[in-house]
């Protein structure tokens, strides 16, 4: 997949959500993409925030393989990466019960029925969506980086692998015949700015 691929995989983990949440709509009404910033968030009750991306160790070094339709499958010159996102749930303000977890609940439930993401929402690929195991002091370094964000309960998933496609460039059409020109000039070369008489310029 071409460079969309961040952007595609994050999509489709908001559709998810959305649907597993039985929200009607757009997913965007439902699920803020972006950091779990209430002044962004606004009355949405769920952010996924892509805040972890790095090359996937195990397979950088090999070769992605493509279908094109023949017999074969196609090297593909790709930068897999593994993408982790924090995905929080709010407390809606008029809220007397914890509805926020039962939230988390309809999300890991849906993550669990959508283990593995492609097809028409992730053309070309297979993204595995798993549970990221951690502890409350990683969560914490993590919001950190909200400092006027109140924790909202939050979990770790890990979308790996995601390929980025190298860059192609259009290729010129290719060549079906060739003609040979040949013939005698009546004219010599000017070769050096003599004039063609092999004398200086101003000689």
């Amino acid at each position: 997949m071409s460079s969309e691929a961040l952007r595609t995989v994050t999509l489709a983990l908001q559709n998810i959500l959305h649907s597993g949440l039985g929200g009607g709509g757009v997913p965007d009404d439902t699920v803020f993409v972006g950091p779990p910033v209430p002044g962004l968030v606004g009355a949405r009750p769920v952010s996924v925030f892509a805040f972890h991306i790095e090359p996937n160790k195990e397979l950088r070094n090999a070769d992605r393989l493509v279908d094109t339709g023949g017999s074969d499958p196609r090297a593909q010159q790709a930068l897999p990466l593994d993408v982790r996102y924090l995905i929080s749930v709010f407390r809606q303000a008029s809220a007397t019960d914890p509805n926020e977890l039962l939230r988390m609940g309809e999300i890991i439930a849906a993550l669990q029925n959508n283990a593995t993401i492609g097809g028409a929402l992730v053309p070309d690929q297979e993204v595995r969506l798993s549970p990221e195991p951690y502890p409350m002091e990683e969560l914490s370094r993590i919001w950190g980086l909200f400092p006027n964000a109140p924790y909202a309960t939050s979990m770790v998933y890990l979308a790996s692998p995601v390929y980025i496609d190298a860059a192609t460039f259009a290729r010129g059409v290719p060549v079906d015949s060739r003609r040979l020109d040949s013939g005698t000039s009546a004219v010599p070369p000017d070769v050096f700015g003599t004039g063609g008489n092999g004398l200086a310029a101003g000689g």
